[in-house]
């Protein structure tokens, strides 16, 4: 885990725990420890350290009075180079909640699954991104908006990668198993039109995740979909590539070229 990761963490922390009186930790820079810091008041301790052994950033708690030995593990979370800055805040987040909860101390009011709105189709005219995408893949399958809430809901924003995988790619593989003409062919229709039409980031979640994650590899069986995808030639093109390259190469990451550098 990279240091700017490991503070990210303990930024989003900090100001809960000034407010509940603890004094704000410091990482410490070397020793096997290096990505650790320790936080404490005048009743409890809390630690946050990464694990080299198990490739995991440990939240920790114990009592003042309390021998290290005895710090009771909150949550821990695996945080390996596929990981970034916003695995590290939704990390926090879970961090927060455990505490709370460690702690005692009730939300006066928890949003629930309805107060989050769905996502917006954007202005007509622009350049689609990935909530307008998100937008007309829950109007064709309205079926998966309770998903998109408590995706939301439990971490904060759509993490796109992780939503279509779990909603788009079963949805893919589902109507490949019923054959149903009509229903395939709107399918690739919406995707060749969004993959042409949106941005960069738009395009890699249809290849790179729902087709690459729909047919896993199988080129034949992509290929028997022609007929479902005569109106659409960029998908059929591209989408046949990405295809081949995951049969080629199952650890082929298809998303990372286009993630932004933190």
């Amino acid at each position: 885990m990279e240091q700017k990761y490991f503070d990210i963490v303990l930024e989003e922390l900090r100001p809960f725990l000034a407010e509940q009186g603890f004094k704000t930790g410091k990482a410490e820079s070397k020793g096997e420890e290096a990505l650790s810091a320790r936080f404490a008041s005048a009743e409890r301790v809390v630690s946050v350290r990464f694990n080299e052994d198990s490739s995991q950033i440990e939240l920790r708690y114990c009592d003042a009075e309390a021998d290290k030995d005895e710090e009771k593990l909150l949550s821990a979370w695996l945080f390996d180079t596929e990981h970034g800055e916003r695995d590290a805040k939704h990390i926090a987040i879970d961090y927060l909640d455990s505490l709370k909860e460690q702690m005692g101390l009730k939300e006066t009011k928890r949003r629930s699954a309805t107060d989050v709105a769905l996502p917006s189709k954007g202005t007509p005219g622009d350049t689609p991104n990935i909530d307008a995408f998100c937008a007309r893949f829950l109007a064709i399958c309205p079926q998966y908006k309770d998903d998109y809430k408590e995706h939301v809901l439990t971490y904060g924003e759509l993490l796109y990668e992780d939503f279509f995988r779990r909603t788009a790619v079963p949805y893919l593989k589902t109507i490949l198993d019923e054959g149903n003409k009509k229903t395939l062919i709107k399918f690739f229709d919406f995707l060749n039109e969004m993959y042409a039409a949106g941005d960069k980031t738009v395009g890699a979640v249809i290849t790179g995740v729902i087709v690459a994650g729909g047919f896993d590899g199988d080129v034949k069986r992509f290929d028997g979909c022609a007929a479902y995808m005569e109106n659409a030639k960029y998908l059929k093109q591209r989408g046949r590539s990405v295809v081949s390259q995951t049969a080629a190469d199952k650890k082929w990451a298809p998303l990372y070229f286009w993630r932004k550098k933190d």
